[in-house]
């Protein structure tokens, strides 16, 4: 570990591992916002030693979930038209259940 500053602000220099594809996707949404990555880096652990825990829930998708993200990076994405569409999109693999028949 090396350190640099004063006494005060003496600071810690670490070399996150993470993977060129998760840089490669992360550095322009952080670019975008004005974050560099180190200082992403350094924000998510100051939030974890102030609150002592992640700053975001560690949940791992499903594999429907890990699909959809998957097909809407790659623009495959449903459109609904307004409130009504998306209710009857949303309901209608319950229509039977709730109807006893199919509309």
């Amino acid at each position: 570990m090396v350190q640099s500053g004063g006494p005060e602000h003496a600071y810690s220099h670490s070399r996150p591992h993470i993977d060129e594809k998760t840089r490669q996707e992360a550095a322009p949404v952080l670019d975008a916002i004005g974050i560099a990555v180190s200082g992403a880096f350094r924000l998510m652990m100051a939030r974890i030693a102030t609150e002592k825990r992640l700053p975001f829930e560690p949940v791992a998708p499903n594999p429907e979930t890990i699909a959809a993200m998957g097909a809407a990076r790659q623009g495959e994405l449903v459109a609904i038209d307004g409130v009504d569409g998306l209710m009857a999109d949303l309901n209608a693999e319950d229509w039977p259940e709730i109807h006893g028949a199919r509309r």
